[in-house]
């Protein structure tokens, strides 16, 4: 054998000696850290631009190809779409729709999933019939007091997705789906009903080949990601810029064109991501080296929450340990 050879040789038993160390020492925190024991079932995964590195699973509900609904994990499946269409080149107002500050603020989702809408455009139009219920009227109407102003809300992409230059106004669930695969070069996508926020279904496999086409800047908005400042996104700003934020006054998080930036305590970027209502919890590392995944369905009055605590726990571990 080569010295060549020899040493390639020990360099790969040393790497996946490494990785299995690794992945039983992230399995411990899982069994142990309280953020974690809390979410029940779940798969998670971490790799690179190569592919899947390490992975697990808690129980046996999920696995790498279980499909389930991935709710506002969707948000980043489209802001990627809308920069290939744009070829990277998005407009100002482009911007403020993705960044969630075009005044859409009023999106219902119970017409688009309980009601009898075909396409994104008739989702956009449709209208909560008990306002008084919900709280809001047509998905189509603009709040123009909210215009420049963060307000974490479907309405947004949905008003971007119908216009002439998206090309999605007259897509069904099963056209759009079509779309989003071609466009993202992404196998097995379903939507559920045609939102373009929270819509769409798939496995961690599938949102994994995601990932690692941003890893490997196979999109327009993956080479502009670590330049993107975003707006700010948590109540910290003050309620003048944020007027409506899922995240935890503790998360320093901004918003980019329709991703989260997480920032730490000391406003340093960590990663990238787009967690879903039911702790679909996917992101990048923001050097852009890793990616991981938390797939998982749990209920909605968590938000989310608990899948990001365990998996910031999950990366903090990784990134320890593998530099």
């Amino acid at each position: 054998m080569s010295t060549f050879l020899k040493v390639f040789f020990l360099i790969s038993v040393i790497s996946v000696s490494a990785l299995a160390e690794l992945q039983q020492d992230i399995e411990k925190i899982i069994a142990t850290n309280q953020d974690c024991k809390k979410l029940g079932d779940f798969y998670w995964e971490i790799g690179t631009n190569k592919g899947k590195k390490i992975s697990g699973q808690v129980g046996k509900t999920y696995n790498a190809n279980t499909k389930m609904e991935i709710a506002s994990a969707s948000k980043w499946l489209f802001g990627v779409y809308a920069q290939e269409k744009t070829k990277g080149q998005l407009t100002e107002e482009q911007k403020e729709f993705l960044q969630m500050r075009s005044g859409y603020t009023n999106m219902a989702n119970l017409p688009c999933v309980m009601g009898r809408v075909k396409t994104v455009k008739e989702c956009f139009l449709a209208k909560a019939r008990l306002k008084a219920l919900f709280g809001k009227g047509s998905n189509a109407e603009l709040s123009s007091e909210n215009k420049g102003k963060f307000y974490y809300n479907g309405g947004h992409a949905q008003a971007l997705a119908v216009k002439d230059e998206m090309g999605l106004a007259d897509k069904t669930n099963e056209t759009l789906a079509q779309v989003m695969q071609d466009t993202l070069k992404v196998s097995d996508i379903e939507y559920g009903f045609p939102q373009l926020a929270g819509g769409a279904k798939t496995t961690a496999h599938s949102y994994a080949q995601f990932l690692q086409n941003i890893l490997n800047d196979k999109y327009y908005l993956a080479k502009n990601l670590q330049s993107e400042k975003g707006v700010c996104a948590n109540k910290n700003c003050g309620s003048k810029e944020v007027l409506e934020s899922p995240v935890p006054a503790e998360l320093a998080w901004w918003y980019g064109n329709h991703y989260w930036i997480e920032k730490s305590s000391t406003d340093k970027v960590e990663a990238y991501s787009s967690p879903g209502l039911f702790g679909f919890y996917p992101w990048v590392t923001a050097d852009k080296k890793y990616y991981g995944i938390i797939a998982r369905k749990g209920p909605i009055s968590e938000r989310g929450i608990k899948s990001i605590l365990c998996g910031r726990t999950i990366r903090e571990k990784f990134l320890s340990e593998i530099k």
